[in-house]
């Protein structure tokens, strides 16, 4: 069952921006007509920082909602998950596509540890974590190959294998063996497993301006 939202951080108030661009607009207006189209690319470029300062970065509770299922059911089908909390497969894909963007990754796995290092989901630790499979996937080689789902979670497989200076196939076997130990089908789902025995950590951001809409 899913937990509530985690406690939003604060947001510093961005009002006054708002009020700054509605008082000096009327001043610009002889500007604008004169030059039309140099003022056009002058306002644009003035009131981008504004914009990108005023744009807070607010995942939606649904957006959480779907990433945090698929944390919490790291086995299962997009389909499934989506039936779990009681939305169409393709709202549940398009939450995740939104996720993405709010959280300035383009991929699941960005996402998820992007959102791990925010504090946004929750990770349950194992009531007893198995001894055996802790053991088999402590070997600095196997470590290193799960780290780099933290460090760099963005890169496809020919680019892993190259940051970790091994061939897509040694890469390959690698992680159809921590599949196997892990019990687990896919990359991701192998992430979220390894974090929850202890294999690796997260590292959390202390500050962030990260925030939850409603």
């Amino acid at each position: 069952m899913l937990e509530s939202w985690p406690a939003p951080a604060p947001v510093k108030d961005q009002t006054h921006l708002r009020v700054l661009v509605f008082f000096f607009f009327p001043f610009c207006i002889p500007f604008l007509s004169l030059f039309p189209l140099a003022s056009l690319r002058l306002c644009v470029r003035s009131l981008s920082p504004i914009q990108s300062t005023m744009k807070t970065k607010t995942p939606t509770y649904r957006q959480w909602q779907a990433l945090q299922a698929v944390i919490d059911e790291p086995n299962l089908s997009h389909a499934d998950r989506a039936r779990r909390i009681g939305i169409a497969e393709h709202t549940f894909r398009s939450h995740l596509r939104h996720a993405y963007r709010a959280l300035g990754v383009h991929s699941l796995t960005g996402a998820l540890v992007k959102a791990m290092r925010l504090g946004l989901v929750r990770m349950r630790p194992l009531p007893e974590p198995p001894t055996p499979a802790l053991f088999r996937l402590s070997t600095p080689r196997r470590k290193e190959v799960l780290q780099s789902l933290i460090d760099q979670p963005e890169l496809n497989l020919t680019a892993r294998a190259r940051y970790l200076g091994m061939s897509p196939h040694t890469l390959d076997n690698h992680l159809r063996f921590i599949y196997e130990v892990l019990d687990v089908n896919n990359l991701n789902a192998a992430l979220i497993m390894a974090v929850r025995l202890g294999v690796i950590t997260v590292p959390r951001e202390e500050e962030s301006d990260w925030r939850v809409a409603a």
